[in-house]
């Protein structure tokens, strides 16, 4: 299995690994884009227990790593026209 590229406790690599479940069900994406979107995303460590990106749910930042942190897409659901960033994002 892949590691993550930024710093980790077994917490936070059990809610990585959530959203990256939640991302593939939600867009059918396969293991090595949702770890390369995850990893694009995340670059700065995640080891400490009160960090902010618990207060989003796993569904909620696998649609905001998917379709881009500048995209309100929780006010778009629905919308035809909503569509994930392209991959890879280079």
């Amino acid at each position: 299995m892949k590691k993550f590229n930024f710093v980790t406790t077994e917490e936070s690599e059990k809610f990585c690994e959530g959203i990256m479940l939640e991302m593939k069900r939600l867009f059918s994406i396969s293991d090595d884009e949702a770890w390369e979107r995850l990893n694009e995303f995340w670059e700065r460590p995640f080891d400490e227990e009160d960090d902010m990106r618990y207060h989003g749910s796993e569904d909620f930042w696998a649609k905001t790593i998917c379709y881009g942190p500048e995209v309100r897409w929780w006010k778009r659901e629905g919308d035809p026209t909503l569509k994930p960033r392209p991959y890879p994002n280079k």
